[in-house]
């Protein structure tokens, strides 16, 4: 189901919000290389209705320190507030080595696809 470079894919389900987002997010994380934070806000500038359900939202955490060894999004304040500003649900930016594997694994995905 993986498209060829430059190729777009339908990604749907009932009302579009909580899990065709949350497979969106999911595949800017883990292909793009973004965080949480940027992939969650790319989708929503595109689709300004979004809002994966508390447990995608954990699970899409739980990705992204797998990932990154960090989360750049606060999940107990998602769950209060699951469609307001996106800045509001940002974590301070991660320092040091957890900043360093982000930067790692992004140039790591730009050299796979030939970006750099």
């Amino acid at each position: 189901w993986w498209c060829c470079s430059g190729s777009a894919c339908i990604v749907h389900c009932r009302h579009g919000m909580s899990r065709s987002a949350a497979v969106a997010i999911a595949y800017l994380m883990r292909f793009r290389r973004m965080p949480l934070i940027e992939a969650f806000k790319y989708v929503r500038d595109r689709r300004p209705c979004i809002s994966p359900n508390p447990g995608f939202m954990r699970q899409l955490a739980d990705m992204e320190r797998e990932l990154f060894g960090c989360t750049t999004v606060d999940v107990q304040r998602y769950e209060d507030d699951r469609f307001g500003d996106i800045h509001n649900l940002a974590l301070p930016r991660p320092g040091g080595a957890a900043q360093q594997r982000v930067q790692e694994a992004r140039g790591a995905a730009a050299e796979d696809e030939g970006l750099l």
